[in-house]
Parts: C-alpha cells; structure tokens; sequence
C-alpha cells in the first residue's frame, strides 16, 4: 500500500461519487439550508413578538399600598 491510500482511497473516490450519494449530500445540504433559513427567521420573530406584547398586552401588575394590602382597581372602574 502507498501512504496516499493506494486502493482503498480510490475503491472510496468511486462510492462517494456514485450517483445515488450524490442525491442524498444533496438533499440532506437543501434539509440543512431549509433548517438554518427558518432557525434566521425565528430567532428575530420570536424577538418581535416578546417586544409587541410587552408593549400592547395588559400584564396586570399588582399595586399594593404601605400596609402591604393590595390595591384593587376594581373599585376604579365600578362607578357605572
């Protein structure tokens, strides 16, 4: 055997090349293309949707007075 491989790197050269392998280097890049476009996508969507609910949704937040009672708003709004 040579130091460079000899047989076996060439018997390799020509499974690697073999068509139906050659179909699946390339679909499993497209699979990988598919995942990395949607994983740039997600990430600053996900981002923007926190953003438009930390800013548009009533998150409640409980005020309470020097007693530690808490302040209901409730009495606020049954004037009707």
């Amino acid at each position: 055997m040579s130091a460079k491989g000899g047989p076996l790197k060439l018997a390799a050269a020509k499974i690697c090349t073999h068509n139906g392998d050659r179909e699946k280097k390339l679909s499993d890049q497209t699979a990988l293309t598919i995942a990395g476009i949607g994983i740039a996508i997600a990430v600053p969507a996900t981002f923007m949707f926190a953003n438009w609910v930390r800013k548009n949704v009533d998150h409640g937040e409980a005020r309470f007075d020097s007693s530690g009672k808490l302040i209901s708003d409730k009495e606020k709004y049954d004037d009707d």
